[in-house]
């Protein structure tokens, strides 16, 4: 990804695609500009080549300065490691380490207010900031973040979303699935929109995978990128992989889902998967979607795009055991038999 010099007024540099939709993106500066493309070259961004923007385009505009209002002055939204989100009358805003994004509500603008007194920034606090910002641009327009992978069955257009929250096996499977030659989306981030026609399609969003090294090395993949900072409650420390750089054309930037898999690890010696209900499936996807409480239209439009994915698509429960991380072959095998 190409950027050129910061700048405060639309160019074709500064517009970009995701899922369809098009948006601006401007840094107010120099050192805006180099933390914005660290951080974009971690989502599926594609360049718009159009001098003219559409009326209502979303802007994501990027600054090193620090907010003019009082970050905890503001209903209480909802917190997560690393962020919290609160709201007023005029706007909503995240409040992360050294960051503030904030969604104004009378204009489709999404701003990053980045600290001028923090150095260095560290890439995946950069890539949680810009993709909570980007995704805040992108649900306006229909496009809803999703916490799962997205793979392409090999001969088919078949389209699985593997969901579920951090540590339930989503990368191990996915990565299992790609050396089978499966095509991917992306190991972790989506995102779901509906198409003119009613159906729902599921977009690539974060570009890199990021798996353990005991999965790398048991799935005969290695990587050069340093290890991610280690996270709390004993998780193993994972690594990036670049996976477009391994699985030369097995990218994929979007599918229609017609299966959802919900795995839990269980530590079994066999995998099992048991069918479910559409309500069970639905309130599994409602609880990796973050609902946009602050803005109850978005929220209506998130579970109605939730609701028709689940009328499309057969879902099922996967038990997780040891065997899909031993044998090379088994994670392949179990998936087409659903399909």
């Amino acid at each position: 990804m190409t950027w050129l010099c910061a700048t405060k007024k639309v160019s074709p540099s500064s517009n970009w695609s995701l899922g369809g939709v098009s948006f601006q993106i401007e840094a107010a500066d120099q050192r805006a500009a180099r933390l914005t493309q660290s951080a974009c070259t971690g989502f599926r961004l594609e360049r718009v080549w159009s001098v003219t923007a559409s009326p209502g385009i979303g802007t994501l505009s990027v600054r090193c300065a620090e907010p003019s209002f009082n970050v905890s002055a503001g209903r209480f939204i909802r917190a997560a490691p690393g962020w919290r989100c609160l709201s007023d009358t005029q706007k909503a805003w995240f409040v992360f380490a050294g960051a503030v994004v904030v969604i104004p509500r009378s204009q489709p603008l999404v701003e990053i207010l980045l600290s001028s007194h923090r150095r260095p920034w560290p890439p995946e606090l950069l890539s949680q900031i810009f993709g909570c910002a980007l995704h805040a641009l992108l649900q306006p327009r229909g496009l809803h973040f999703l916490h799962g992978a997205g793979l392409i069955a090999p001969n088919s257009e078949e389209g699985v979303l593997i969901v579920g929250a951090s540590g339930s096996g989503k990368s191990t499977l996915s990565l299992r699935l790609v050396t089978s030659c499966w095509r991917y989306l992306t190991d972790d981030l989506l995102l779901v929109g509906a198409t003119p026609h009613g159906s729902i399609l599921a977009h690539a969003f974060r570009r890199n995978f990021a798996v353990s090294a005991e999965i790398l090395r048991r799935c005969g993949v290695q990587s050069g990128e340093e290890p991610l900072p280690e996270k709390r409650g004993g998780e193993k420390r994972k690594r990036w992989l670049d996976p477009d750089t391994i699985f030369i054309d097995r990218y994929a930037a979007q599918c229609v889902p017609q299966i959802l898999i919900f795995p839990r690890l269980t530590g079994a010696p066999e995998s099992r998967v048991e069918a479910m209900t559409s309500a069970d499936a639905l309130l599994a996807l409602l609880q990796e979607t973050p609902l946009v409480s602050y803005d109850p239209t978005i929220t209506r439009a998130q579970v109605q795009t939730l609701t028709r994915l689940v009328a499309q698509t057969r879902a099922w429960r996967l038990h997780a055991g040891r065997d899909l991380l031993e044998d090379p072959d088994r994670a392949a095998q179990l998936l087409s038999s659903l399909l």
